[in-house]
């Protein structure tokens, strides 16, 4: 048996042969030089829906930064949303224009939902324009267990386009109305009373409405410019226009065989139609639906 200080020593030379070989190594392999960001530029001009920006107001032009280099540097969220914005777009410019709404209110669209028409919120909202049970059915909208049509991309369209006009009635600026769809128009109402501003960009808000405005006006701003951005888009997500119409005003038992017996699935039935929530559809009231049947 070796004595301890010899097996002592041994242990000692591999340590120190083992500490300079990495020593060699990190020596002959360094590091890659950190990558250089550079940050956006916030436009000189900017307005929403008619409605100039005060970006010449220090804290207006800030707090736009803050949202333009968010969402500038998560390109694959924005990369979707204008993807997306080919499938939806179309028809939510045709429905505004139509209701008299700005067309930039197809920003706010984006900005609640990321144009996802199953996007559900934590405390309820659903659809592409993100309506609670409650504000959906006062602005006739049917929701229960078999329909909703907070996911019917044309009537959530124009139930969102009264909900907008009531609130430009109410407060006389589209920019206001925008953030009221946010937080509720009786309890903005209310802060501009207790603050003495008509104004949103001089009211103190909750963070989520303080942000509301600048969040759409990054989003209008990247998606309209978005090679100026660093984002080059290729392919963009179809358009379902390809359909035909059919009035249901009786029951359907069974969705699946309904779309079998209608040359699609249930599937692509779902997609085109994604108010219809269940494997059925009772209809106890006889109402008349429209539902899209897929031509592909």
């Amino acid at each position: 048996m070796k004595p301890l200080k010899y097996i002592a020593l041994s242990v000692v030379v591999i340590l120190s042969i083992g500490l300079l070989s990495s020593h060699r190594i990190s020596k002959e392999v360094p590091q890659d030089a950190p990558q250089t960001v550079e940050a956006v530029k916030v436009p000189s001009y900017l307005e929403f829906a008619g409605e100039a920006v005060p970006l010449e107001n220090f804290d207006v032009m800030e707090r736009l930064d803050f949202q333009l280099q968010l969402n500038t540097f998560r390109p694959h969220f924005m990369i979707r949303n204008i993807k997306l914005a080919n499938r939806y777009f179309p028809t939510i410019e045709k429905i505004l224009a139509e209701e008299g709404v700005p067309d930039d209110f197809k920003y706010l669209a984006v900005a609640e939902s990321s144009l996802l028409y199953n996007a559900t919120s934590s405390s309820g909202a659903q659809g592409l324009w993100q309506f609670m049970p409650s504000t959906g059915k006062a602005f006739g909208l049917e929701i229960n267990s078999e329909v909703d049509e907070r996911n019917n991309l044309e009537m959530a369209t124009r139930a969102a386009c009264e909900h907008l006009k009531a609130d430009y009635k109410r407060f006389g600026s589209w920019t206001i109305a925008a953030a009221a769809y946010n937080t509720g128009a009786s309890r903005l109402k209310k802060k501009m009373e207790n603050q003495q501003t008509t104004n949103y960009y001089d009211l103190e808000l909750r963070k989520e409405t303080s942000d509301y405005i600048f969040r759409i006006l990054s989003i209008k701003e990247i998606m309209q410019y978005r090679e100026k951005y660093g984002i080059i888009v290729n392919q963009y997500y179809r358009a379902l226009n390809n359909y035909k119409t059919v009035e249901v005003s009786s029951s359907i038992p069974d969705l699946a065989q309904f779309a079998v017996d209608n040359g699609t699935t249930l599937r692509k039935l779902r997609l085109y139609n994604p108010w219809l929530v269940s494997s059925k559809l009772t209809n106890s009231q006889r109402k008349v639906y429209q539902v899209k049947i897929p031509q592909e």
